[in-house]
């Protein structure tokens, strides 16, 4: 039995509404996809990743070192005997201000990230002393 037009019309609209409804939901999904995809290679998003990642595997490394140490505490010595010597005879080679200066600078640069700068930083000084 053949279908009249008005049939043949409404089931036109019909998958009209339903190609509409599907076109829609693709596209908030292509949305949502292209923010995903636009936060996961932000350079927010990577620092934050490596930095989870190295703090992971550095928090391991330094498990598994604490509990060989604990294990064997006469390689440990030997071990950390072996890093030292070098360390300390390349630290001889250099003059004592210069170290001095050194240990001033790393003192200095924890301060400014420490509790008592405020976030401020550099920045402050550097408006301080333009404006005078």
């Amino acid at each position: 039995m053949p279908r009249s037009v008005e049939e043949l019309r409404r089931e036109s609209e019909r998958s009209r509404a339903q190609l509409a409804a599907t076109v829609d939901r693709l596209r908030a999904q292509i949305t949502d996809t292209t923010e995903d995809l636009r936060y996961k290679v932000s350079p927010q998003a990577i620092k934050s990743e490596v930095s989870e990642f190295v703090g992971r595997k550095t928090q391991g490394w330094l498990d598994t070192l604490k509990q060989r140490a604990m294990e064997n505490p006469m390689q440990a010595i030997a071990a950390g005997t072996a890093v030292a010597v070098p360390a300390l005879r390349l630290a001889r080679g250099f003059p004592l201000p210069l170290l001095m200066i050194g240990a001033g600078l790393a003192l200095t640069s924890k301060d400014r990230a420490g509790p008592h700068s405020g976030g401020s930083g550099s920045d402050g000084r550097n408006g301080q002393g333009s404006g005078g």
